[in-house]
């Protein structure tokens, strides 16, 4: 299996169902994983995932950030669960 795919499996795939049909994704990612060429990584259908989405790469965050950043968005999301937004999609 080719190295890109192995990096997508783990990487992606797991959130696909969540990324659903968006086409920017904004990445923050930990540690070493900001090395990744997101962009370059294979896509189900073939090209790279720069061809699917538009990438807007964030820099590196520390693991206490990054958990601060994923608990605020858990935070709006189940605001939005609550009390609906009809001008804000978590998805844009």
């Amino acid at each position: 299996m080719d190295p890109g795919q192995i990096v997508r499996q783990l990487l992606f795939d797991p959130l696909m169902e969540e990324i659903g049909d968006a086409h920017r994704l904004w990445l923050a990612p930990a540690e070493a994983v900001h090395l990744v060429p997101f962009e370059a990584l294979p896509v189900e259908g073939g090209g790279g995932g720069g061809d699917r989405f538009e990438i807007v790469q964030l820099g590196a965050l520390e693991e206490p950030k990054a958990k601060a950043l994923w608990n605020a968005k858990q935070a709006l999301r189940e605001q939005l669960d609550r009390e609906g937004n009809p001008i804000y999609s978590i998805r844009d």
